[in-house]
Order: C-alpha cells, then structure tokens, then sequence
C-alpha cells in the first residue's frame, strides 16, 4: 500500500468552493499533508483552470451560484481528458436524492458537511491510492474534528 504521505507529497488537489472561509480551512488542512492545492470559486472557473492543469483529485461544492456542482460533474465526466480525475462532491445538502444523483452522474464519493477532518483526508487517500470502489469504513472516520 502506498504510503499517504508520499503520496500527498505528489498529489494536487483542485477546490471549487465559493465560501472563502472554508476554501481557507480545506487548503490550510491539505497543505499540512504537503498536498498541492488549486483553489477555485465556480464551475467556470474550475472549467478554465483544468484546461491548463489536471488535478490528481477534485473536491466539488454542490451549491454554487451559475454553475452547480451538479452541472460541473456531469461536464466533467462527458469530456475525456477530464472523466477519469476522482471527485469528492462536498456539500451541505445531505438528502438521498441528492447523494444518489451525485453517484448517478459520477462521483467517487459524496461528503455532507460538516465532516471530520479524518474522514476526507482517509476518502482522499483511499481514491489517491486508485481504488475507486466507494468505501463504508470511510463514512465512519473520525468522528470529533468537525470542520
């Protein structure tokens, strides 16, 4: 198994959030993991930026004005040099319909905020690793370090 740190050390990790105070605590938390990290806040804007940089992973907010996140993924797998890069759509809408149309169109895994700290970080290491089956032990992760 690889090890997450040196992994982390050789990653890039796109954020598309358009809450500059998460952004701030996402970006300070992968860093810390010595992860490269591209912060963006819209869908157009993460559009634009993967035309110039592919991200090893994406971390996606669903409710965005203009573009949700919804409408990124969907772009994001029906274009070929983008439908392989793992997405963790983040968001703060946590119903079944929502968490069902995410998978549908192609996430890798659907966190609801708030989470753990340990929770993304072990879902980021196990889709970095390059297996994509979505994992239950990562639901349960970490349970007191609430971002």
């Amino acid at each position: 198994m690889t090890d997450p740190l040196f992994q982390a050390a050789k990653s890039t990790i796109m954020v598309v959030d358009n809450d500059p105070d998460f952004v701030d605590i996402i970006r300070a938390r992968l860093e810390q993991r010595e992860f490269n990290v591209l912060c963006v806040s819209s869908g157009a804007q993460a559009l634009a930026a993967l035309e110039k940089q592919k991200p090893d992973l994406i971390l996606l907010d669903i409710m965005m004005p203009e573009m949700d996140g919804f409408e990124v993924l969907r772009r994001l797998k029906a274009a070929t040099e983008t439908l392989s890069i793992p997405v963790i759509l983040l968001s703060a809408r946590g119903q079944l319909k929502d968490i069902s149309t995410g998978y549908e169109i192609g996430a890798d895994h659907y966190i609801t905020k708030p989470f753990t700290n340990s929770h993304l970080m072990t879902v980021i290491d196990h889709l970095l690793s390059g297996d994509k089956r979505h994992s239950v032990e990562c639901l349960y992760e970490g349970q007191y370090d609430k971002v």
